[in-house]
């Protein structure tokens, strides 16, 4: 008979293992760190940064694809055909109230693990800001307006979106940062008549 030798594993050599793999993720977290690093955001960017905001994304992007998905069935002519997402069932995924829940939810637990960490209470929203309730700390406005004065749906000019403009409050910075910008789904009416010149 022949001897068969078997090989003993050693310990000694550990393998190569991705920070994604270790943290159980699926996006890239080194070259998340690195353009984090390159985007001069801050001087230092901790390891943690990147798993955090690779997980973040991950969870985000998971909830988007998944209210696209449902978008998308519910648009498919048959039961049995197979799910195709397009840029427009992603588009209404964004729009959708459920994902801009999801978003203030969201803010809401970034803010509160914030207040705890400096061992302070964050205030209320109604508290900051003069015109209204909400969880705005933009001056002016209360709930998620794009606009002054707004309240529809989300995402059109003088509604429901997270992202803000200059007086309306909305739970994204006065200063113009918000998630989405605006994006017409239909076209303008044409005036109709010569313009004089």
């Amino acid at each position: 008979m022949a001897s068969l030798e078997f090989k003993a594993e050693s310990s000694a050599e550990p393998t190569a293992m991705s920070r994604s793999a270790r943290a159980g993720l699926r996006l890239p977290v080194g070259r998340i760190h690195r353009l984090m690093c390159n985007g001069k955001y801050a001087e230092r960017i901790g390891s943690t940064a990147a798993v955090y905001m690779a997980a973040v994304l991950e969870y985000l992007t998971a909830e988007l694809l998944q209210l696209a998905s449902n978008g998308a069935r519910d648009n498919g002519a048959r039961d049995n055909a197979k799910t195709l997402i397009m840029p427009c069932h992603i588009q209404l995924a964004i729009r959708s109230h459920d994902l801009r829940r999801l978003r203030r939810k969201l803010r809401r637990k970034m803010r509160l693990k914030a207040s705890q960490r400096d061992g302070a209470m964050a205030p209320s929203g109604d508290a900051i800001t003069p015109g209204g309730g909400g969880d705005t700390m933009t001056p002016g406005g209360g709930g998620d307006a794009m606009t002054p004065g707004g309240g529809g749906d989300a995402m059109t000019p003088g509604g429901g979106g997270d992202a803000t403009t200059s007086g309306g409050g909305g739970d994204a910075t006065a200063s113009g940062g918000g998630v989405l910008p605006y994006i017409p789904t239909e076209h303008p009416p044409k005036e109709s008549g010569a313009s004089s010149s």
